[in-house]
């Protein structure tokens, strides 16, 4: 049973920030550097978007640009630790997420709530409100 909860796959989500001082070519080998990466560990990618030039909401690590791509893979749970680890190493990456997406099955409609019919309400009366509503006012 253990084997099965390893080799079970997951899709996932990683995000990445490449410093901006990458030209277009060095750019373009990074993402390979981080597509191998994935694969070397067993992970199939499903789909990636190529990073782009964008200003930064805040200074990361002193720099306000950023190229933001992502790519979205399916792997073993066992893989992200070691892929996180390398993610750390690699010089060219100035942040970074590896998030677990979910499938189809695990997204769940949001339940309507069921609304409160008359009889189900809990009974008040009006005298007894009255009577609490006018000790709160002597009280003030």
């Amino acid at each position: 049973m253990t084997e099965e909860i390893t080799s079970q796959k997951e899709n996932y989500e990683l995000g990445f920030h490449l410093v901006p001082e990458l030209s277009e070519e060095e750019v373009q080998k990074a993402v390979e550097e981080l597509s191998n990466l994935i694969t070397s560990h067993e992970g199939l990618i499903t789909f990636a978007k190529e990073p782009q030039k964008f200003r930064l909401a805040y200074p990361v690590k002193k720099k306000l640009n950023s190229y933001f791509g992502y790519i979205q893979f399916v792997a073993p749970r066992t893989i992200v630790d070691p892929i996180q680890d390398e993610l750390k190493l690699n010089n060219n990456v100035l942040r970074y997420v590896v998030v677990k997406q979910e499938t189809k099955k695990e997204k769940t409609k949001p339940q309507k709530q069921k609304r409160l019919t008359k009889e189900e309400t809990p009974a008040e009366k009006p005298a007894e409100v009255d009577k609490q509503l006018e000790e709160i006012i002597e009280n003030l």
